[in-house]
């Protein structure tokens, strides 16, 4: 598996917009998790959930290093041209601080996967079953629980995991997409005057849209969480039943915190 550095970053080329990989990662079965064995389905799933999550964070690096390297070229070939497209130093060290983030998020994701392996490895389970799992491009979003005891501490816990991992994935999959879109905003302020900024105009507009798509589904996974806290709340079960693990990614938190 290629591990993202700033080294080996992609510094050229042009913008490909991909579908955006639906999954992201959880707990990987350590601390707070339930416990005891699992079988072929739960290791499928968790193995497509993180491998979605670690193609996310590399279509992000590559996004942003592209964007970087657009407004890098502004900036230092020409004074007059940086300030016409508002571009400071301080856009700069913000793409720098993300692409660093983002970097850090990649690592975490190899290494959420190497322990799902050891794990498998622990509970005596088939290594096909992580291969099973396939492409990242098309997993699944929810952990199927089916044979789990309903309102059993594992059935909980796991509900609460998909929710909150669904969340995850599309605000991150938002996130891909408004980078894409201020690269191809960046680029058409480089190109302004030309039929190469007239031709990204559409582009722009799909990209606007399907921004504000992935934002509708974010708000609808937040209020499924929330509606799933609501009955866990009602059915009496002990409070940490509903606890992500220190593993497991905060759904509350925003996709990367620099702003660019």
């Amino acid at each position: 598996m290629k591990v993202y550095t700033n080294d080996n970053l992609p510094t050229a080329g042009g913008l490909t917009i991909l579908a955006s990989p639906e999954g992201a990662a959880e707990a990987n079965g350590s601390s707070g998790a339930p416990k005891g064995k699992r079988g072929e389905e739960y290791y499928g799933e968790r193995a497509q959930q993180l491998r979605s999550r670690l193609e996310i964070h590399k279509l992000q690096i590559e996004v942003l290093q592209q964007e970087l390297s657009e407004i890098q070229i502004q900036y230092y070939s020409s004074v007059t041209q940086a300030l016409q497209h508002k571009y400071s130093q301080q856009d700069i060290n913000g793409l720098r601080a993300a692409i660093d983030a983002k970097l850090q998020q990649v690592d975490t994701d190899q290494s959420l996967l190497s322990d799902l392996e050891d794990q498998l490895r622990r509970e005596g389970g088939d290594p096909q079953w992580l291969a099973a799992a396939g492409s990242a491009a098309a997993p699944t979003s929810k952990l199927n629980v089916s044979g789990t005891p309903k309102g059993g501490e594992d059935d909980w816990r796991q509900r609460f995991s998909a929710a909150r991992a669904a969340l995850d994935r599309v605000r991150e999959e938002g996130q891909l997409a408004e980078d894409e879109l201020h690269l191809l905003q960046s680029r058409q302020a480089r190109d302004w005057g030309t039929p190469a900024a007239e031709f990204a105009g559409p582009k722009i507009a799909e990209k606007q849209e399907e921004m504000e798509s992935k934002r509708a589904a974010a708000e609808q996974a937040r209020e499924e969480l929330d509606n799933l806290e609501k009955e866990f709340r009602q059915s009496g079960a002990p409070e940490e039943w509903s606890k992500p693990s220190s593993a497991e990614p905060d759904a509350s938190a925003s996709p990367h915190d620099s702003s660019h």
